[in-house]
């Protein structure tokens, strides 16, 4: 059984990644590193120190952007579990981290959003998006603009007492036919 859905979840992965242009971003690592390096450098301008990378937090993150691409959904909780979907469900971000056993203090906060494109966004200057030539530097800007306009999520940015972080974003076509890009981010003392 442990096979079968590491087979259908690589396929349900190729399958989602391929729809998407690639560019110099091409690779989920990259994109990793590039969303979290922007939240590295949006801190630093506001005076805070840098996270450091938890790649056990960036696993239970990708978990969780799976699971909303997969169910074409938002929200910080998982309450589907079906026949369809062959991934545990952990409901509670905090039991995510410790699922992927990371070293978390006793302060945690996750910022989780699942945008569509296009969409009239207040933190983008009005910029027009063409569908067919969108990178995963937009999807990037997009989700931390999101993220900042927020007053809660961007609090979670921008709290002084975190020290490490995972982030994932995982960009796939919805159910609209259009793309979209969900994304989750962990933070901790």
């Amino acid at each position: 059984m442990k096979i079968l859905a590491t087979i259908l979840f690589t396929l349900f992965s190729l399958t989602c990644f391929s729809q998407i242009k690639s560019n110099i971003l091409d690779t989920q690592e990259s994109q990793v590193l590039h969303l979290f390096n922007s939240i590295n450098e949006y801190r630093e301008s506001k005076g805070l120190n840098p996270l450091e990378l938890d790649t056990c937090l960036v696993n239970a993150c990708e978990m969780h952007c799976i699971y909303m691409s997969f169910y074409d959904c938002a929200g910080h909780y998982q309450p589907k579990q079906d026949s369809i979907h062959l991934m545990k469900t952990i409901s509670f971000f905090r039991d995510r981290a410790v699922h992927y056993k990371a070293k978390i203090g006793p302060w945690l906060a996750e910022n989780s959003c699942n945008l569509y494109f296009p969409h009239t966004q207040p933190w983008g200057n009005g910029i027009k998006y063409d569908l067919n030539n969108l990178t995963y530097v937009d999807y990037s800007f997009n989700v931390l603009g999101a993220w900042k306009w927020s007053k809660y999520h961007n609090e979670t940015l921008l709290n002084p007492k975190g020290k490490t972080a995972g982030v994932y974003q995982y960009v796939y076509i919805g159910e609209s036919g259009k793309p979209r890009v969900a994304s989750t981010f962990l933070i901790t003392n």
